[in-house]
């Protein structure tokens, strides 16, 4: 059916909840289905996006037809993208060639985004206590791109490790899933291969998990790699683009078609 995608910015971002303003908008909107997309301000110097970032996206390739994205990009101490790659999974990737994406503070808070001088979206920076910064950028032909800079993932869980989590889904009908509750527990890791095998909840599927693959900061699964009661199952191929030190994992489909396409976004919830 049909659907708005509605994005509040900066102080109403931060107070619209508080304020019911999620609910007023999508009443407004009834029978019409509204995503409301949240994006608080938090100024981060142009400076403190420089370096190179994982990036995972979610566009359009024709009218309610989506595919996911991933890849990585360079970025100088200007906003400026200096370098950037589109990746298909561990096939390789592709350079992607210029005109790239330009980043100027906005003085609406957040950074205005341009390519070849024209103006191609709006981007925004946070950042944990602990200093971990993530962008968010939506572009004016709905695409949605969330980078992480490149960093390992560090240590990996330790075996018997419960992680509980909600969950819901893009499809690439232009679809939203359901949100649902989940668990994950690890039963086996890897520490020279850094692999991480953990069992599902709700009906015991098993899964095992590359880190730092195909890059760093990144975690892979490979097709039909899954097993249920012992027995192989088909299971996606995907990657994974955990945001650290926020709760918050992205998993994408790899491939280019839509009907076979999603964007997965997992929120861990307290133990």
């Amino acid at each position: 059916g049909a659907r708005l995608r509605v994005t509040l910015y900066g102080s109403l971002a931060a107070t619209g909840r508080g304020h019911l303003t999620d609910r007023a908008v999508s009443e407004a909107f009834l029978p019409t289905r509204v995503e409301i997309v949240w994006l608080p301000e938090q100024t981060l110097p142009l400076a403190e996006v420089a370096g190179t970032w994982n990036y995972s996206g979610w566009g359009p390739v024709s009218p309610g037809n989506y595919v996911a994205l991933t890849g990585e990009m360079t970025l100088d101490t200007a906003g400026n993208v200096t370098g950037m790659l589109g990746c298909l999974g561990i096939s390789g990737c592709a350079v992607i060639p210029a005109p790239l994406p330009q980043l100027a503070v906005s003085a609406a808070g957040g950074y205005d985004m341009s390519l070849g001088g024209l103006p191609l979206g709006r981007a925004f920076g946070f950042k944990t206590l602990a200093g971990q910064a993530v962008f968010v950028s939506i572009e004016d032909d709905g695409s949605l791109i969330v980078g992480m800079r490149q960093e390992s993932l560090g240590a990996l869980p330790a075996v018997g490790t419960v992680t509980n989590f909600r969950q819901f889904q893009f499809n690439g009908n232009g679809t939203i899933g359901n949100l649902r509750d989940e668990s994950s527990t690890v039963t086996a890791i890897d520490d020279t291969a850094r692999t991480v095998t953990r069992i599902r909840g709700s009906d015991g599927r098993v899964d095992t998990l590359s880190f730092d693959k195909p890059r760093n900061g990144l975690r892979y699964r490979a097709p039909n790699s899954c097993t249920a009661n012992g027995l192989p199952i088909n299971c996606s191929e995907t990657v994974h683009m955990p945001l650290q030190g926020m709760g918050i994992t992205l998993a994408l489909s790899v491939g280019t078609t839509p009907a076979a396409a999603f964007y997965d976004v997992t929120i861990n919830k307290p133990n």
